[in-house]
């Protein structure tokens, strides 16, 4: 019994380090979720570039057919910052996006990737994401809010189409016209 429980212990400990190489598929993963190694950061950097574009676009325009393909059924997301006890399921994800605020309405939604690292499952970002609502006041005057949110986004390439595993908040700051954005680009 003791060979057998080294040799077994040995087997699980070669899985394991394969497994973190990229070698071996986690269990329930399908094969093409799991070839982070072999595509190069700028590869993957364009990839998710071309489907964060695309996330932009339908989110505003609330297209739920492209938000819910974009994401993995695994999806999760912390969307507070100071409160990880925030997490949200997909579903619920989902509806929080797709659920407009009574007031204001998104008019712009613009991420841009700042940075890519691959990771044992896939490749992670940090995200920067400008965001516009306009909308009235209850005087009839017209009102424009901004905010600037910071993600980390976990992303996999599955059957040849990025999406998203998951996204944390990691920082957020918001204006109210008539003060802007401290940014140039704003």
């Amino acid at each position: 019994p003791e060979v057998t429980i080294r040799a077994l212990t040995r087997v699980a400990v070669a899985f394991t380090l394969m497994q973190q190489l990229g070698a071996v598929a986690a269990i329930g993963q399908t094969p093409a979720a799991t070839t982070p190694a072999r595509l190069s950061l700028a590869e993957a950097r364009e990839g998710i570039v071309a489907a964060t574009k695309r996330w932009d676009q339908a989110r505003l325009a609330l297209d739920t057919a492209a938000l819910s393909r974009a994401l993995l059924p695994e999806f999760s997301a912390v969307m507070s910052p100071m409160n990880a006890d925030s997490r949200l399921a997909r579903a619920e994800f989902l509806a929080a996006i797709l659920t407009p605020p009574a007031g204001p309405r998104l008019t712009r939604f613009d991420s841009s990737i700042l940075t890519v690292i691959r990771t044992p499952t896939g490749f992670e970002t940090v995200v920067q994401e400008k965001l516009e609502f306009t909308g009235q006041n209850s005087a009839g005057a017209d009102t424009r809010q901004y905010a600037l949110w910071v993600t980390r986004d976990g992303w996999r390439q599955v059957d040849g189409e990025w999406r998203l595993a998951s996204s944390v908040a990691i920082g957020m700051q918001g204006w109210n016209a008539p003060t802007r954005p401290p940014f140039a680009d704003w």
